[in-house]
């Protein structure tokens, strides 16, 4: 005999306005801005490159070249992966205010159910959803295109969409 399950049906509870949280950086030239800085400075290394690989140079400046040209592969690496961190923190932080459509990847965000916990018991703190934001792969590293791509689709941002800015198809 087939058993039926059966949930009692829940008396409507009433909604709680949601608290917008704070955006560091409420304009995305900032960040674009922090980052063409970062690459500015790293482009100046380059000059210490070309002094210390001339052929006058002794054979400690030359290899002190080589180590600059490695420290500059490694910076702009980083300073990308960075970039991308902070541009998927701002689309989140967008799509929790309602201020961006939220993606599926972003509905689909797994949080901790002590944190869910939280933020019902205290509406109007907004702390835990910045926490989870700022944490949210902060240890996985956007420095190889495919990840790039995770990013941007996670934010809603096609890469052919980038393309078409560019005037470039993607690979």
């Amino acid at each position: 005999m087939a058993r039926i399950i059966s949930t009692p049906l829940r008396a409507s509870t009433p909604t709680i306005s949601k608290h917008k949280i704070s955006i560091p950086s409420s304009d995305l030239s900032d960040i674009k801005s922090n980052f063409d800085s970062c690459v500015d400075d790293i482009k100046k290394r380059f000059a210490y490159v070309d002094l210390f690989s001339s052929p006058e140079s002794d054979p400690d400046e030359k290899e002190a070249s080589q180590d600059i040209l490695r420290y500059q592969i490694v910076s702009i690496d980083s300073l990308l992966d960075f970039y991308m961190h902070q541009i998927l923190v701002y689309g989140l932080k967008k799509m929790f205010n309602d201020e961006w459509a939220k993606t599926d990847p972003y509905k689909k965000m797994n949080i901790p159910l002590g944190t869910v916990e939280y933020a019902i018991q205290n509406p109007e703190n907004t702390d835990w959803i910045e926490e989870i934001i700022n944490q949210y792969k902060n240890k996985d590293s956007f420095m190889h295109g495919n990840e790039i791509n995770k990013v941007l689709n996670y934010i809603g941002v096609s890469l052919n969409d980038i393309a078409d800015c560019l005037g470039d198809t993607p690979q």
